[in-house]
């Protein structure tokens, strides 16, 4: 490989996770309520990085539902607008790439890509080609390698136009952490970033967003406490100039001839619980779903005055939300195993780890056991996915957030909706199976 960049790129290319940084990485990106809510939020992570004592790390933390994933896409948009993103990575459970052996490659290869930056890529390729065992090295050689020594080599630089923003979504989704248990990975990518940020060569600042996991919160309140910057989503609270109010400003994409006072329930409703992100837009798609949808939110509204009052982590509400939504299907349950089974099939559960979404035509027409049977089951669900056309044969099901998918795996908030592991399997057994039996008879009869 010595003296032979082509070589190295492709050794570079090899090693990355495209779908963690490319068209804002492996996630949907949710809408949130309201523009200026955004706008807040995004104007004050920002600003972290600009103050009078700009921090190096802005850590966006909060529990599911709290809007961590639509935030940061909406950061992303607007450092991008600005021309200061450098860099983004999202970790991401159900794309196997995105992980932390994918960190420091997918980085040092978008700061290669980068127009400004791009005096930075012959140094990097330059290590590649010495070093072409790099990839195996632990992260903070890989990062001493890949990027801080480039770096070095271009202190002298005029660094003035260079972007300054690196973005890292779904820090508590390293696959390794989540899987197996072990957080030795997580807590080596997190002490790589903080020895990034020490160094005087390096000049960008990492915006980092994660759920309140026990180890990342150690860490950023113990070796990294000085240097960074919490903006905690549970904690936010209602009032003027500083939070969001979510569940009002999804008031103004409610129409005015709706009739029941969607406003005044979400005005009522917990403010500073965690899923108030989910639980607003999720109410304004039921507003604007079909006529089953609308039923299925009065059958909520109805209920909701029962609901008691909980601590600020409560999912109540969402979960009876979702509830309401799902048993409006002519079969809840097996709309529900649906619904987790496409996720599982596109998330490569069934394909031997490779992500792949099928055509929603393709998966209907798997799981059908009669012509029709994923009409009546899924019509009154577009509050929670989104379902292509029947002529449609290339769309796949989307869903809008997957906090939906936590609630069905946690028997004690999904009730008689849970839906398992094991029945989930033998569901796409049972189906494979019947695929298969049709095959064999059909074979039978046209070839006798």
């Amino acid at each position: 490989m010595a003296g032979n960049p082509d070589s190295a790129l492709k050794a570079l290319e090899a090693h990355i996770a495209s779908k963690a940084f490319s068209a804002l990485g492996a996630r949907v990106y949710p809408e949130l309520p309201l523009i200026s809510c955004r706008s807040v939020l995004v104007s004050r992570i920002l600003s972290e990085r600009s103050g009078a004592q700009p921090k190096s790390i802005t850590w966006v933390v909060g529990s599911a539902g709290a809007g961590k994933t639509a935030i940061l896409g909406s950061v992303t948009q607007e450092c991008q607008r600005k021309k200061v993103l450098t860099a983004t990575f999202f970790f991401s459970l159900a794309a196997p790439n995105c992980a932390k052996k994918s960190l420091i490659p997918t980085i040092a290869y978008q700061l290669i890509g980068h127009p400004i930056l791009f005096p930075l890529r012959e140094h990097v390729l330059s290590a590649i080609e010495r070093c072409p065992s790099v990839f195996d090295l632990t992260l903070e050689n890989q990062l001493d390698s890949l990027i801080l020594d480039p770096l070095r080599q271009e202190s002298q630089s005029d660094r003035s136009t260079w972007p300054k923003v690196i973005i890292v979504d779904g820090l508590d989704e390293c696959a390794e952490a989540r899987r197996s248990g072990d957080f030795k990975g997580l807590i080596e990518i997190l002490q790589a970033i903080l020895t990034a940020v020490a160094d005087p060569a390096f000049p960008f600042r990492f915006i980092l967003a994660s759920r309140p996991d026990p180890t990342i919160r150690k860490f950023f309140e113990g070796p990294a406490k000085d240097v960074t910057a919490e903006l905690d989503l549970d904690n936010m609270q209602s009032s003027a100039g500083d939070g969001c109010l979510f569940p009002e400003a999804s008031c103004e994409r409610v129409p005015q001839s709706y009739p029941i006072d969607a406003c005044e329930l979400t005005a009522s409703t917990s403010i500073a619980s965690a899923p108030q992100s989910v639980y607003a837009d999720t109410i304004v798609r039921c507003v604007k779903g079909s006529l089953s949808t609308q039923k299925a939110l009065e059958s909520f509204f109805q209920g909701a005055s029962t609901i008691e009052s909980k601590p600020i982590q409560s999912f109540s509400q969402l979960d009876s939300l979702y509830t309401s939504i799902l048993e409006s299907s002519s079969k809840p349950f097996i709309a529900a195993s649906w619904l987790s089974l496409i996720r599982s099939i596109n998330n490569g559960r069934y394909s031997i780890g490779v992500e792949r979404s099928f055509p929603a035509f393709v998966l209907r027409r798997f799981l059908e056991s009669d012509p029709g049977e994923g009409d009546d089951l899924l019509r009154s669900l577009s509050p929670v996915v989104k379902i292509p056309s029947n002529e449609d044969r290339e769309t796949p099901y989307s869903f809008h957030h997957k906090s939906l998918f936590e609630f069905l795996e946690d028997s004690k908030r999904s009730g008689s909706l849970h839906v398992s592991h094991v029945h989930r399997h033998k569901l796409y057994t049972t189906k494979y199976l019947e695929i298969c039996k049709s095959a064999s008879l059909y074979l039978s009869i046209t070839h006798p």
